[in-house]
This record gives structure tokens, sequence and C-alpha cells, in this order.
């Protein structure tokens, strides 16, 4: 331990003449409580992002599993059918929605009727339409793809828990690409 550590607050300074030594007198009076906190995280578990359905075409989306339940999905372009599984924050993904207080095929249908037929009801809808469908009524993009997380607990936890994987999964979104998905605007 420096002997300036040893003297407590009274102790004379070392005089910061030059840049480099600064930096080092400043980074030897840090050390201890750096180390402290490396040590505080050492047990803290990673967590794993989730694991969400197989993508299917955005016509079969009811035919997933579990589609009655609140959850959370995500939306992406697949020009030739998907054969592996990707992650939750890939970089093509186009959006990524939740619903906590109705089922994933109703904010499904509300989805839909934004995104084809120019409703009301879905913001995200609304903003896929103004990108992919050039503010017009449209036919379903035939690539367009959908996979889902649903969730099964009792509220509050429901709420709680969806709305929170929603932010990490953008938030990894960032930090992985540097941008939103193209249809999430908040």
């Amino acid at each position: 331990m420096p002997e300036y550590h040893q003297q407590g607050l009274n102790a004379p300074r070392p005089q910061l003449v030059k840049r480099a030594s600064a930096l080092c007198v400043r980074r030897e009076l840090f050390r201890p409580a750096i180390a402290a906190r490396r040590r505080d995280h050492e047990n803290v578990p990673v967590m794993e992002l989730p694991s969400f359905s197989q993508w299917v075409l955005w016509p079969q989306r009811y035919l997933l599993k579990d589609c009655n339940h609140p959850g959370l999905y995500l939306l992406r372009r697949f020009d030739v059918e998907p054969r592996i599984r990707l992650g939750p924050v890939d970089a093509e993904l186009l959006y990524i929605g939740i619903t906590c207080d109705r089922t994933l095929e109703k904010r499904w249908y509300e989805f839909d009727r934004s995104a084809y037929k120019r409703k009301t009801g879905h913001s995200g809808g609304l903003t896929f339409n103004s990108l992919y469908c050039g503010n017009e009524t449209a036919e379903t993009h035939p690539w367009l793809y959908v996979s889902c997380l649903p969730i099964f607990f009792e509220e509050p936890k429901l709420s709680a828990y969806i709305q929170f994987v929603e932010r990490w999964l953008i938030w990894e979104h960032v930090q992985r690409h540097g941008k939103m998905p193209e249809c999430n605007c908040k």
C-alpha cells in the first residue's frame, strides 16, 4: 500500500507534475475500490437471453404453440425459409413486440390490421406499413416470419417480466448493432 494511504487524509499528497504520473497516482488511489467491485460481481449470475419458438411464416402464426397466452414476439425478414434458430437480437430483426393483457393471437391480429390495412391499434404495425407498404393497404409479405415466447406467470410478475425482457432485448440489439429494430420506435 502506498505511503500516503497509510498516513490517512492528512498525509502530504504526491505532486502531480506529469500527466502520465498523475494517471498512475489516480489509478493507485482507486485500485482497492476497483478490485472490491470486481470481487462483488464475480458471483452475480450471467443472464442468458430467453429461447423463442421456431420461425414461422406470418400467415401461419396461429400454429405456434401457446399463442393463446401473453408474451413476446419477434418479426424478421427471411428471403428463404430459415433452417436454423437465430438469437432474439439478430441484426435483421424488424420488431420486438409484447402483450401483457391480451393473448399473442389478439396482438398479432392488431399488428396485421395496422400493418396491412392501415387501421390504428398497433404502432409497430403502422411503422411497418410506412416502411414496407408505402403507407398503403397491402397483401401479406411472403418474407415476413414470426417467433414467440409465451409467458405463463400470474400478475404482477407477468407484466413485469414481459416488459423487462422486451427492454433487455432492445438494449442487447442496440448494443450489438448500434440501432433499434426498424419497427421499434420507443
